[in-house]
């Protein structure tokens, strides 16, 4: 360097210097996809500090670029404090975070980074991060492991990414004021993607109060009607300094949503569809829950059958069947009993959704004659359960009661099997032996297809007399195996429950396969026999009454949960084998 020199850069060398500098954090052409999670280097004050000053100003160092918005969103810190966090960065790596107040004396607090933080190229924390510290010369060390379960309803794995288990210090609430829908939680934490979560720095010799929350809107506080959630099915008594195995099941999600009718559309001239939000109980789908009049007229048109349209792919339609023609470039109000129709959780029609209009041009006065399009049961099918329901759908109404005499099962010696038929709506119909079916045989179910007219046959065209045969042979129990064990449960006031009654579920890992037995009261073994070749999971929980239900308790009013609890490992079923031991213990 030649002295008393300045040597200056051009603007256009540093534009180019810091584009370079920007683009560094790109992964290289071609490369594999940085999948790494926010790693934190370090932190002030250090993990485990004590004799923290009250006006600490936390500080975080990251090996990557972060989201910033992510990390002011994923950030809390327990006990709570009240006030705006202030928050200074350095770069995208380096943040300094601002206490609104002084902390308290003598107390340890728990600093937590939720998983919502994410680094800059979205890549999420793959667990929580907590920092722990106290304001006094000792830290709490009081531990909780424990796990999450997922709700007994659900078909699939508990995602935890958005649930935070809370824990409120009963030392410092008093239970009849205790408000969780604005009281922040003393203690808070995440499960990891297996459901198992640990709080860290409790106080022992404590009780807690310990719940999970689906928070919604991340504010650290239970919204009635709006958070999912999970209660226990006791408060926490931290009798020592490390409690394991504390359980909390998910409760089903709550649908308090009405239905409502939002259009309808006319089909043809006897044919109108109507569109709801969700899908209906079936019970709710009967032609006397609607009424259709003329717009202009005000006079009524009846309306003779009702079925699901394509349920599986068209959630909430319902198709309705007209007695006398539409006409075409007339206006129709469709109206709903609100007080007849819900849906699966049993919510009314919404109050200000149950009436719509419709109208249709150049309508077309006859339709094709209803038709077998789907059934659950294929031809030559085997391994068929010996107690098998056999649904049929058809492509419209069916005209009833159907002659019994046109549906018929046999058996391998041309003798007649008494059969139920059940219609879920009037295109939808299920088939089963009265009686369990010999293992190992085969049956033909025999269709005439002249018993399934429509209910205005003048009008239905293109049906032709034919009889369909579908044959199919049963399950060979050979080929079937067993699975037993025993029911124990942890908390001694539920054994001396004397309405209490274990249930067992035993649930297929690859299909819909689900049995459930209830238990007689005071027994504690079961056994689920002819069970199909293959992986099952078996659960149980304890029922009141004889309805049957699980209770999985409440959060407002605060209800725990009727105990409950999984075997811990998939069980593999093979044929002629009795695997035994399943036994689950309920907590």
């Amino acid at each position: 360097m030649i002295a008393g020199r300045v040597f200056r850069i051009p603007i256009r060398v540093l534009l180019l210097l810091w584009i370079a500098g920007c683009a560094s954090i790109q992964p290289p052409p071609g490369g594999p996809e940085d999948k790494t999670p926010p790693a934190l280097l370090e932190s002030t004050p250090k993990e485990r500090a004590t004799n923290v000053s009250r006006d600490v100003r936390i500080h975080f160092l990251f090996a990557a670029p972060l989201d910033k918005n992510t990390f002011s969103q994923s950030f809390s810190i327990t006990p709570y404090i009240t006030g705006k966090l202030k928050f200074s960065w350095s770069g995208s790596e380096e943040v300094e975070v601002r206490l609104p107040e002084l902390l308290r004396e003598n107390t340890t607090y728990t600093v937590s980074l939720a998983r919502d933080l994410k680094s800059r190229r979205g890549n999420a924390l793959a667990q929580p991060v907590h920092l722990t510290f106290s304001t006094g010369a000792a830290i709490d060390t009081g531990r909780l492991n424990g796990v999450l379960l997922p709700a007994l309803n659900s078909k699939e794995a508990l995602k935890t990414a958005d649930i935070f288990l809370f824990a409120y210090d009963l030392r410092a609430h008093t239970l009849d004021t205790l408000d969780l829908s604005h009281t922040p939680p003393d203690l808070m934490t995440q499960a990891d993607d297996k459901g198992a979560f640990e709080f860290l720095a409790m106080r022992t010799s404590g009780k807690y109060r310990v719940f999970a929350v689906r928070d919604a809107f991340r504010n650290h506080v239970y919204d009635k009607g709006v958070d999912g959630f999970g209660v226990p099915t006791s408060d926490l008594v931290l009798d020592s300094s490390f409690v394991t195995d504390f359980r909390i099941r998910m409760a089903a999600a709550v649908d308090t949503v009405p239905p409502q009718l939002q259009d309808a559309e006319v089909l043809d001239a006897y044919h109108l569809r109507a569109k709801f939000s969700e899908e209906l109980d079936t019970l709710s789908i009967r032609p006397n829950v609607f009424q259709l009049r003329s717009t202009k007229q005000n006079t009524p048109i009846e309306l003779v059958a009702a079925y699901r349209d394509h349920p599986d792919r068209r959630i909430g339609q319902v198709v309705l069947l007209t007695k006398s023609p539409l006409i075409s470039d007339s206006e129709y109000t469709l109206s709903v009993l609100r007080d007849s129709v819900h849906d699966l959780a049993g919510n009314k029609l919404w109050d200000s959704a149950y009436q719509t209009t419709l109208s249709g041009r150049a309508l077309r006065d006859t339709f094709p004659a209803p038709r077998i399009s789907e059934t659950s049961i294929s031809d030559s099918l085997r391994d068929v359960s010996q107690s098998p329901s056999i649904r049929l759908t058809f492509s419209d109404a069916v005209a009833q009661p159907i002659n019994a005499e046109q549906v018929t099962l046999i058996d391998t010696s041309k003798k007649s099997v008494p059969i139920q038929l059940v219609w879920t709506d009037d295109a939808h119909l299920i088939i089963r032996p009265v009686d369990s079916l010999r293992a190992l045989q085969f049956y033909t179910l025999t269709l005439r297809t002249k018993a399934f007219s429509s209910p205005l046959p003048s009008r239905a065209v293109g049906q032709p007399d034919t009889l369909i045969r579908i044959r199919f042979q049963t399950v060979d129990p050979r080929e079937e195996g067993k699975v037993a064990g025993e029911v124990g449960v942890a908390d001694s006031a539920w054994k001396r429950n004397p309405n209490a009654r274990y249930v067992v579920e035993l649930i297929g890992s690859s299909s819909d396969y689900l049995r459930r037995v209830q238990l007689p009261q005071g027994s504690a073994t079961y056994e689920f026999d002819r069970v199909p070749m293959g992986k099952y999971r078996v659960r149980g929980y304890i029922v009141e009454g004889a309805n049957g239900r699980f209770d999985a308790g409440s959060v407002i009013p605060y209800k725990f949960s009727a105990p409950s609890g999984d075997f811990p490992t998939e069980i593999d079923v093979r044929p002629r084998w009795t695997i035994d031991k399943v036994n689950i213990l309920l907590k």
